[in-house]
């Protein structure tokens, strides 16, 4: 299906994902182009297979990472994996059913004093089975407090079946979120940020963490401060949800919930017609945008509403949030990170009758007023091209 074209406004070239399992050559899906050596967003749609693994931490372990005198993981991986289940529902949840996790219980693995959490991901993909497309290892010892949680990684390409042991698809984590102080309700918000990298999502963060991929300091989604429900309220569990954005990567968003548009195609000084955006946890509808993409020239604007409810009712309002996709080939998860550039340590959305203008990228969005109609919240985005901008502009 062809990409929705607002009226008046240009309409940004973009790609098909393709979704059959035949497909083998590189796709683009709008302006998130899938590099040629990752695997394409298609690996991202129907049941993803995931074992699961214990790695045995050695009492003389050299990585700082560890911290050996702490807790040890107690439960075996049959336990771990029946914790496991909220994640495979909160991937359902955000995809509408388009997604979902399979874990699969594997055997332990073992590694040397002077090996790190690389080598236990490297010992569990090589003894994968070939169904399987991810690992999950969960270490039997706990990080110390300085170390990060863990990591993910999306992977490479490979001819389908993409095995876990060919593409090296995996995520990693320390034992904090398992020990017995959590009984059987562990967190499992680090998880699904590490999944997420997993499905080739990056990092987000406020403008404060340009440069910085380990400031995770934005409550509005799971790539960013993924703690952010059970900094508000201690019995959460789960992470806030998934950027429109990244669901449209992965392909959980259809082409007609997308609009797409650039600066070039609005006529400077007069605000156009408003987009009707949907909160980005609505159902699929060939009716409703969830999604609006605006290119300025140097850099793209991503526009969506995200209600305060279900994973995301730790905020204290619903509102639009604006985040700058800035491509970087050094960045560590890809090809590029999200920057959230509006509002202020209070609020990092625009409410009712709010307005943001970027002076540098010519670009103002004012927001309308939020409604719920049957339970589906929206609100009326319009977009203005200042005057004076051009994209060759110095």
């Amino acid at each position: 299906m062809a990409l929705r074209l607002l009226a008046g406004l240009a309409l940004i070239g973009t790609g098909v994902l393709v979704t059959g399992c035949s497909s083998s050559e590189p796709v683009a899906r709008g302006l998130v182009d899938v590099d040629p050596n990752v695997m394409s967003a298609d690996e991202f749609l129907g049941v993803d297979r995931w074992e699961v693994v214990i790695c045995r931490i050695p009492d003389d372990v050299s990585d700082p990472t560890y911290a050996t005198d702490a807790e040890r993981l107690v439960i075996d991986v049959d336990a771990l994996v029946a914790r496991l289940d909220g994640v495979s529902k909160y991937f359902a949840r955000w995809s509408h059913g388009r997604y979902t996790i399979e874990w699969v219980p594997a055997a332990d693995v073992v590694i040397d004093p002077d090996e790190t959490s690389y080598d236990c991901a490297d010992r569990a993909l090589d003894a994968s089975d070939p169904t399987t497309n991810g690992v999950l290892v969960v270490a039997d010892a706990q990080h110390d407090v300085a170390a990060p949680g863990g990591w993910g990684r999306r992977g490479e390409r490979c001819d389908r079946p993409c095995a876990a042991h060919e593409s090296r698809r995996a995520a990693y984590v320390g034992a904090s979120d398992f020990v017995s102080y959590w009984g059987d309700d562990s967190p499992l918000d680090l998880i699904e940020h590490e999944i997420g990298h997993a499905l080739g999502w990056p990092h987000s963060a406020t403008s404060a963490g340009v440069g910085d991929v380990h400031v995770y300091d934005s409550d509005l989604d799971v790539m960013s401060n993924s703690a952010a429900p059970r900094d508000v309220d201690e019995t959460r569990r789960h992470a806030p949800g998934a950027l429109a954005l990244d669901a449209w990567s992965a392909g959980w968003l259809d082409d007609d919930e997308v609009v797409v548009v650039s600066l070039d195609g609005i006529r400077p000084g007069d605000w156009q017609d408003a987009v009707r955006l949907v909160a980005s946890d609505s159902a699929p509808s060939d009716t409703d945008v969830r999604l609006l993409v605006v290119d300025v020239g140097a850099t793209w604007f991503s526009v969506e509403a995200v209600a305060d409810r279900g994973d995301n009712d730790h905020l204290e309002e619903s509102g639009v949030a604006i985040h700058e996709i800035v491509f970087d080939s050094d960045a560590p998860e890809g090809r590029w990170h999200v920057v959230q550039p509006v509002g202020t340590s209070d609020s990092r959305l625009l409410g009712n009758g709010g307005q943001w203008s970027s002076a540098g990228s010519g670009l103002s969005i004012a927001v309308g007023e939020f409604t719920v109609d049957d339970g589906v919240l929206g609100v009326d985005v319009r977009l203005r091209r200042e005057v004076g901008w051009s994209r060759w502009a110095p």
